[in-house]
């Protein structure tokens, strides 16, 4: 089976983890935080249920570690992660949300909502692979600066 790319901080985390290092939350929590409160704030349009679910994310994680060891490059395997999280949440406790239109982040929502794969979008689009993945890769940019947690929950 071969590893999944990996940006260094990636497997810097990744790997301490491996070595149950706890540095490796905080890590994590730096690195991708930004993105993940970002995602779910795209999908819920509000601050407030948004940390609500970011904590959810992270205490997950932490119940099923396994997803820190998936096949995918580790944001992707995140992001997943992150709006199975806020679906459920949004399911169980149908708040009144707001949630951003499609149109925004119309890639991301295909692959993360309509399970796509990066094939079958450039296909569709007739482009590259390539040019697919630095549009994913500008859309995840733009979610990430939509917005940060308002809290560190690793903070001491």
């Amino acid at each position: 089976m071969n590893k999944p790319l990996q940006t260094k901080a990636a497997a810097e985390i990744l790997d301490l983890f491996a070595s149950n290092n706890p540095e490796g939350w905080n890590m994590l929590y730096d690195t991708y935080a930004p993105m993940m409160y970002g995602a779910i704030v795209h999908i819920t349009g509000n601050d407030k249920i948004a940390e609500k679910i970011l904590l959810q994310v992270f205490v997950s994680l932490k119940q099923n570690s396994h997803i820190l060891r998936a096949e995918k490059p580790l944001y992707i395997s995140l992001l997943h992660h992150t709006t199975a999280i806020a679906q459920d949440y949004l399911s169980l406790h149908k708040p009144d949300v707001n949630p951003k239109p499609v149109t925004v982040f119309p890639l991301t929502h295909s692959l993360l909502y309509n399970a796509a794969t990066l094939r079958s979008v450039a296909e569709d689009n007739a482009i590259s692979q390539a040019a697919i993945k630095s549009k994913l890769h500008e859309e995840i940019k733009a979610i990430r600066n939509t917005c940060t947690p308002k809290f560190n929950m690793f903070a001491v």
